[in-house]
């Protein structure tokens, strides 16, 4: 089933497509929540940065984890990152720019506008903003998996912790052997590791259940859990008003001096 996809054209129709959920209904009243992540184009897929990278892209996985933990051994130890925790590892890398197989996602649905709106260049382009019931996904896990990360008996929760993941996929490699015939396992969690800035975006990761898997392909096997919300440009840049008047900005979700510069070099372009 193709994922819905919604074009408004006011602010009040963007809030509107945000905050409900994709099945329509109002997130108190289901007692579920989305997550959201932003692009400034709207044409792009849901690949992960490392399928960009070709060939074999299990041995290349490998390989970038195991340099990462490597290379930047001395930050790892000192910012207390559980190296031989491969979620963590992968979480880690993943949000300083290393190719992996997660994505970025937010709870938040501001952060999720701010990527969409922040780069100048694409300010004449349509834009977009992801809105994914997580709860849904989860319940199309295979029936082990599911006891495994969640216990006997209880129902997937919209987001898995860390730990869950660890627990019940010790190394990546188990994810890979987790597909029930043409159903791929999709997860989103929280890592327990957590610097200023995940936590300033309300950040999380998703992650496909096989490594050269598109989210995309999955989530369109789960029927009404997803929603495309495209943001043409007259409504982006009027986003992008609102945005920056209400400080929800680089300085807000990049904090430190990396904030403040992305800040002064959108601002002071000419």
């Amino acid at each position: 089933m193709p994922v819905d996809v919604v074009t408004p054209t006011t602010w009040e129709e963007l809030q509107h497509a945000l905050q409900t959920l994709p099945t329509g209904e109002s997130p108190v009243d289901a007692n579920q929540f989305c997550v959201f992540r932003g692009v400034s184009n709207s044409s792009w897929t849901l690949q992960h940065s490392l399928s960009r990278m070709g060939g074999d892209l299990g041995a290349k996985e490998r390989r970038v984890l195991d340099d990462f933990r490597d290379f930047a051994n001395l930050e790892l130890k000192a910012q207390a990152v559980e190296v031989e925790n491969p979620w963590q590892l992968m979480a880690v890398a993943q949000h300083h720019g290393t190719p992996t197989r997660l994505l970025d996602w937010s709870r938040n649905q501001d952060v999720a506008l701010h990527f969409a709106t922040s780069d100048r260049r694409s300010w004449g382009t349509e834009g977009c903003v992801w809105v994914v019931n997580p709860h849904l996904v989860h319940q199309t896990l295979p029936a082990l998996l599911k006891q495994d990360l969640c216990g006997s008996g209880e129902a997937a929760p919209g987001l898995m912790r860390e730990r869950q993941m660890l627990r019940a996929l010790p190394a990546v490699a188990d994810l890979d052997r987790q597909a029930v015939g043409p159903v791929l396992p999709a997860f989103f969690f929280e890592p327990g590791w957590a610097d200023a800035r995940i936590k300033a975006q309300n950040g999380l990761f998703s992650v496909v259940g096989d490594v050269a898997s598109d989210l995309a392909d999955v989530l369109e096997t789960v029927p009404r859990c997803a929603r495309r919300v495209h943001i043409g440009p007259v409504l982006k840049l009027e986003v992008r008003r609102k945005l920056d008047a209400s400080g929800r900005d680089e300085r807000s979700y990049f904090p430190g001096f990396d904030g403040v510069s992305a800040f002064l070099g959108r601002n002071h372009c000419e």
